[in-house]
């Protein structure tokens, strides 16, 4: 289905939905003071000619949209050209179903950019692969490391609390799995402002501790 700035308009903004949140604001909030912000990007987008348009689908008990969503509200308050709108994944389905991964999981938090025209200039899945992977090698290693534990697929009494609980996250069906990012090329200035937040969020995310980023592909 398409965007339209109605429905776009109908969304929370960042503050709103911290305001909203019934659990882990304190979580968003502590992350929010890790972000770093890239000068460079910083500048590039408060030189935009229009802003970008960014839909947003989150819930608040969802670790990975703890983890990036503040880092996307932080560059918004401070550049003044994202219009940030989040939506309730659960509330939202018909939007959820635009943007499933690999097409068939529910995984947020799902960013995507339009144009004033709500042309879609690209979007992002939960995660990057790069950080997915590094999570299944220290789960690994910790099994490894404590073979009381038991194998790292199977449920264990004796796993400590942090393990396990990430395995109940994990196996939900509506959990965060593999990200994704696609975009349409574009040459204009809103294009390349998409790809910069890309670009730099691919390395900013990771480096302030939040375990999470972009991972660009054709833009």
């Amino acid at each position: 289905m398409s965007i339209t700035r109605e429905r776009f308009e109908s969304g929370l903004s960042y503050q709103a939905y911290k305001e909203a949140m019934t659990r882990n604001r304190d979580r968003v909030e502590a992350n929010e003071k890790r972000v770093v912000l890239d000068r460079e990007t910083v500048r590039a987008l408060k030189s935009l000619p229009q802003p970008l348009n960014v839909v947003v689908l989150a819930e608040d008990w969802c670790g990975d949209v703890i983890a990036n969503l503040p880092v996307l509200g932080r560059l918004s308050e401070e550049v003044g050209t994202l219009n940030v709108r989040i939506f309730y994944r659960d509330q939202n389905l018909d939007l959820m179903e635009r943007w499933l991964n690999q097409g068939k999981f529910q995984s947020i938090p799902v960013f995507a950019f339009f144009d004033e025209r709500f042309r879609e200039l690209g979007h992002w899945i939960e995660r990057p692969a790069s950080v997915t992977e590094l999570r299944a090698r220290k789960r690994r290693e910790v099994f490894a490391a404590n073979p009381e534990f038991g194998k790292s697929r199977s449920r264990s009494r004796t796993a400590p609390s942090a393990v396990t609980s990430r395995r109940r996250w994990s196996s939900r069906r509506r959990s965060c799995t593999n990200s994704r990012t696609t975009s349409r090329p574009s040459s204009s200035s809103l294009g390349k402002a998409a790809r910069s937040t890309c670009a730099w969020a691919t390395r900013s995310f990771t480096r302030c501790g939040a375990m999470v980023g972009f991972r660009s592909r054709g833009w």
